[in-house]
């Protein structure tokens, strides 16, 4: 997974641990840091370990990593992040519909011109969140005031910081949070800018956290069905160790929490 310590994918490991061990089989874990090298040592040394397969949440830039597993006929189920181009199995939440739900929903409730927060990541779950954001503000009659501020994943607070006021400076009155460590990001930049913007402003993310409760304003979100999740990648990952690799492909869709103050 790209890191363990991201509230996700401690999660994500949890759940996967759990279920694992009740199919009898024991989970090894390995971080990426969204980096492709650290990435592909830790693939080859699991599968140096005798692994019988591999869950991958892979990274930006590892298509060649992941076509070379999938020549090799390694058995790998790909979590979160997938490659179209690339045939082999994968399961992640319908992040068009999400994003395309959690843009409505802030139009719906009164917000002209909400932002969305992204990485500047070129990853199709990240890139299809963007794409469902964008599609819910034609739909709105508002293209014109699509917007986009992407952080820089190596330094989300710094970036948030220093575009975040920019928006609401240029008339943004909504964000939608493209992740839940964006959202950790954004929330230091937003409680800097004092309550009367606070007060003011809309806001939606993914995956819900403690922290959000510490803002004086709700913040709703779409909450990822990660029990699902890991259930159909598990399944199909025991599958394909069992009958060889069958292309197998799941998109889960996630459940918008509304929150009220």
């Amino acid at each position: 997974m790209s890191d363990i310590s991201n509230p996700f994918f401690s999660q994500l490991a949890r759940v996967l641990e759990d279920e694992a061990t009740k199919q009898g089989y024991t989970v090894l874990f390995g971080s990426s840091d969204e980096d492709t090298e650290k990435m592909d040592r830790v693939v080859s040394n699991l599968i140096n370990k005798g692994v019988d397969g591999l869950i991958i949440v892979p990274c930006e830039n590892s298509e060649k990593s992941i076509a070379a597993l999938v020549k090799n006929n390694i058995s790998i189920v790909l979590f979160d992040r997938y490659f179209p181009e690339i045939n082999v199995s994968y399961v992640a939440l319908n992040n068009f519909n999400a994003a395309n739900i959690a843009t409505k929903y802030l139009l719906e409730s009164g917000y002209k011109a909400p932002c969305m927060v992204a990485y500047d990541l070129n990853l199709i779950h990240m890139k299809e969140r963007i794409r469902g954001y964008k599609k819910a503000m034609e739909d709105a009659g508002k293209k014109r005031l699509i917007n986009i501020a992407y952080l820089k994943q190596d330094s989300p607070r710094k970036s948030a910081d220093r575009l975040l006021p920019k928006m609401v400076d240029t008339g943004v009155d909504a964000f939608l949070f493209g992740t839940n460590m964006i959202s950790l990001a954004c929330l230091y930049a937003i409680k800097d800018m004092g309550q009367e913007v606070i007060n003011k402003i809309g806001l939606a993310g993914f995956d819900g956290n403690p922290v959000f409760d510490f803002l004086s304003v709700p913040i709703s979100y779409v909450q990822q069905p990660i029990d699902v999740l890991v259930q159909k990648a598990l399944g199909i990952l025991i599958d394909n160790i069992a009958n060889g690799n069958t292309v197998q492909s799941v998109l889960a869709e996630g459940e918008f929490i509304k929150m009220t103050p």
